[in-house]
Parts: structure tokens; sequence; C-alpha cells
């Protein structure tokens, strides 16, 4: 692991600290692009990382929050309503802010602000006041020099949790709102090498946010799936370009999920990774009573030729799994990995794998396990 001196000496090198100390932006104009007006400055704290626009005073225009990595603050400017802004006020924070995000964390109606420290390895929370003051920072530890933060409601319960991604620890920090603004330890979850940027998303339409963070050092993408409830499983890893440092999820292709734009530093380009999760139904049938044993019923059509539908029952509510193995034993996919309520339920395979890919004619098993019940039936699929 890199001493701290190293890991925040390439921090505050790579992520975009030369930047003036006194100018938010700088722009320059281009005849032949969309015109703009030249740019107006205006002064912020020493080494301005990163801003973020929200109306922080509630009086229906947008104000600058910018973090400032060097001064140690957050530096708020007020829109005056035309576009220009007053002088900047600014907050105190932790040490080596990079990142700044404004949410209503407390449900009072008005935008906090929720930093991430690298150099002290917290992010602070600075309360708004409701007219874009700011109550005195209460500081949350995170991993081992955290860089950017997210705010999502990531366990469903109706308030904004903190995801972060922490640099020097190759890790995520999960942080959950108890519902007034204040937080739970933290729990981290591992991802690649150089955790740079955490971006949630419903990455695979189940209906709760996961986690996708670039890992600059590991030259790729981490991938967290939410269990629906604020944990996550395993990081699954996909490459990138050389250093990424940033991420961000949108439906690229139109094709009604969320795809992957990954920035990478190192070589001066951008990655775009295309998302083919392949929803598998459930489906739960109104019987009157519920079944009195659990059972895996045999495929059908089988043999079959697109898809094929698996049918079983399950007694209690509990975690289930159901995956098809190939006649060597490996697992080729995933069909069901959660928990459900008691019912006879169905689920379909379109003979494709955990990627997306058509897996060849042949002899398969699919085996459901659901506490100590597990069954295994034989599948043919012929092309």
């Amino acid at each position: 692991m890199f001493l701290k001196s190293q890991v925040l000496a390439l921090l505050f090198l790579l992520l975009f600290i030369f930047n003036s100390p006194t100018a938010i932006a700088q722009t320059k104009i281009n005849p032949d692009s969309i015109p703009f007006d030249p740019a107006v400055n205006y002064g912020a704290g020493d080494r301005p990382n990163e801003v973020f626009c929200a109306d922080l005073d509630k009086d229906g225009d947008l104000d600058l929050a910018v973090a400032n990595a060097y001064s140690y603050n957050v530096s708020i400017l007020k829109n005056n309503g035309d576009g220009t802004f007053q002088s900047a006020v600014n907050y105190g924070a932790g040490d080596g802010p990079l990142s700044v995000f404004c949410v209503d964390l407390d449900g009072d109606g008005d935008l906090d602000l929720a930093v991430a420290n690298v150099s002290s390895d917290s992010v602070s929370i600075l309360k708004n006041n409701g007219d874009g003051t700011f109550q005195t920072a209460v500081n949350y530890c995170a991993g081992y020099a955290p860089c950017s933060v997210s705010c999502v409601d990531l366990d469903g319960d109706g308030d904004l949790d903190l995801a972060v991604a922490n640099f020097g620890s190759n890790n995520v920090s999960i942080l959950k709102n108890i519902g007034d603004g204040t937080f739970q330890s933290v729990v981290n979850y591992e991802t690649g090498s150089g955790s740079a940027s955490v971006f949630c998303a419903d990455l695979d339409k189940d209906g709760d946010l996961d986690l996708a963070v670039a890992n600059g050092m590991s030259d790729n993408v981490s991938i967290l799936k939410n269990n629906g409830d604020g944990t996550f499983d395993s990081a699954v890893n996909y490459g990138a370009g050389d250093y990424p440092l940033s991420v961000f999820c949108g439906d690229l292709d139109k094709d009604g999920d969320l795809d992957l734009v990954v920035a990478n530093d190192g070589d001066n380009n951008v990655s775009i990774l295309f998302n083919r999760t392949i929803m598998v139904e459930v489906e739960e049938e109104d019987l009157a009573h519920l079944p009195a044993q659990y059972s895996l019923s045999q495929n059908y059509p089988n043999p079959f030729n697109q898809s094929t539908k698996i049918e079983f029952a399950l007694v209690n509510s509990g975690f289930v799994s159901l995956n098809i193995y190939d006649i060597l034993g490996r697992k080729v996919r995933t069909l069901v990995s959660e928990n459900l309520s008691p019912g006879y339920k169905s689920v379909f395979w379109d003979g494709r794998d955990n990627s997306g890919k058509e897996v060849p004619s042949g002899i398969y098993f699919y085996r459901l396990k659901v506490g100590d019940f597990s069954e295994a039936k034989k599948l043919v699929l012929l092309k």
C-alpha cells in the first residue's frame, strides 16, 4: 500500500488540481463552436477541485458549492438571479476536500452538503439553515483517502445515504442515513485499486441502486450489486482504459438499461461499456393455497431452441438460487439469486450465459437451492 504522503501527492497531481486557485472556470472561445460569452471568474478557496450547482437558498436559481482542496473548506457563491454571483462565503470541512454533493440529507426541504476529505479520511456533513448558510461541519469516518461522494437512497427507506470512493484503501464506504441527516458507522466494500469515483444507478433493473466505481490504479470499473437493503455483493470488475478517474451511467444505446462511460486520465480517452443485463422474469401465481412442499419441475419445452420455462414451488420465504450448469459442472447462468416469498414461481432461460452470449447446443443441468432443499434436473438445448 502507498504511504499516505504518496497517495495524497498522486491524488492532488491527477485529480484536477491545476485549476487556478482563484477561479472556478476558464473558457476559451472557438469561433467554430457554440458561442459563449467570455469567462467571468469568481474567487473561491485554495485549489478548487469540484463544483456542484444547486438552489441552496431556495430562491429559484442555482448557486455554487465548491470544494477547495488546499484551504480545507467549501465555498458557497449565491446567485443574484441573473447568473452573476455574490462573493464566496467559506465553510470549514475536513482536510483536503476533493468532492462536494448537494442534497437534502435531513428531510427538511433544503439542500445540505456532503464533502469527501482526502487527507482526513472523512466525510463532512454541513446542514443548511434554510437560507443557504450552513452549520458547522460534522465529520464521519470513511476509508483511506476518500476522493468522491454520492448521496442516494441505497436501502429504500426514503432518506439519502452516502457512498464514498476511497482511493487509498481500495474500497467504497457506505454510510446509512438514520433519517435525520446523521449516519451509522461506515461499512466498507472492496473494489479495484485506487477507487477514484463512485456513481449510483440501477444497473440490473431490479429497483434498487447499484454502485459503479472507477479504479485508477487497476484500470477497471467495479460493479457492486445492491441486495435491496443497502448491502452489496462482491465487486465484479470490468476493464477500462489507462487510469480511469470518473464514471457515469446512462442509456447510451437506448435499449432500456444503463451503460457505463469512463474517463481515462492515463491515455486521454473515454471507455464505453454497454450493459448486457438480461432480465429474468419471476412470476407469482395467485393461488388460494401455498405449496405443501418444495419442488422443482421439468422445464418446458424440453428440448428447447430459443427459450424454456422452469417452474418451482416454495413453502417458506427465503434466499433462493437457481443456476444453470454445463455437463462439466461449470456454472453457466444464474437465473435467480434473491429472497423470494412462498408460492409457485417460474423463470425463463433464453440459452445465454451470464455475459449475454449464446451457449452451444448440448445437455445442461439446472439446480434449485433454498435452505436445506436442493434439487437438480437435466435439460437439452438444440439449435
